[in-house]
């Protein structure tokens, strides 16, 4: 099983980029950085260039979230990764994400996963945040209780896509900037009938 990652910068802040950058290093083959036009681009570019793994595309402007995931997500393709973990820039991850998440895969073997996404303890509140799920009268959050949940949509953040997948349900949604590109992946996944699964185990910690 190849695994890689894609973060989507915007003018980082390289010390939080950094932080995220070595959590996953020992836990994914490579990591490919896309750039929408940061104006500190060469010392991204010479940061990028310190880690063997990293691989920096950069767009030149502000192209939007849509255009940026797909550029990576294409490239993962083309060199036949399995999956591919979707981050922004300032997300940070444990040392056994990526560990649980393949005991995971492997404890559902389910085929029609399009991805699997965390969830968020909120470090202020200390406590778990809500996932959406479908309900009756359309969808409702709700607090997680058992170790695999369907949800109705996820933000991309942590989420681990099944590149096996995306010729049936496609590409991120590129008419689109920042705003809705990652549920609007979710809804046409469960459109073609694939699950998005959260699965408690996969944990990020935020403020």
């Amino acid at each position: 099983m190849r695994i890689g990652a894609c973060i989507i910068t915007y003018n980082p802040d390289l010390s939080v980029l950094k932080k995220g950058i070595e959590s996953l290093m020992f836990q994914v083959e490579k990591i490919i950085v896309v750039d929408n036009g940061s104006n500190g681009i060469l010392d991204l570019e010479v940061f990028c260039k310190s880690y063997e793994k990293i691989h920096l595309i950069s767009l030149g402007k502000n192209r939007g979230i849509a255009i940026a995931t797909n550029k990576a997500l294409v490239e993962f393709q083309k060199q036949q990764y399995d999956f591919v973990l979707t981050s922004d820039q300032d997300s940070s991850y444990p040392s056994d994400y990526i560990k649980n998440f393949k005991k995971d895969n492997e404890l559902l073997q389910n085929e029609d996963i399009a991805a699997y996404t965390p969830i968020f303890f909120d470090e202020n509140e200390q406590c778990y945040d809500k996932i959406i799920v479908e309900s009756f009268f359309f969808m409702r959050s709700i607090k997680v209780k058992d170790d695999f949940t369907d949800v109705f949509h996820a933000i991309a953040s942590g989420m681990i896509i099944n590149l096996s997948l995306l010729q049936e349900i496609g590409m991120m949604n590129e008419d689109l900037f920042i705003d809705w590109v990652d549920l609007e992946w979710c809804w046409k996944a469960r459109y073609y009938n694939k699950r998005i699964v959260c699965c408690r185990n996969l944990t990020i910690h935020h403020k």
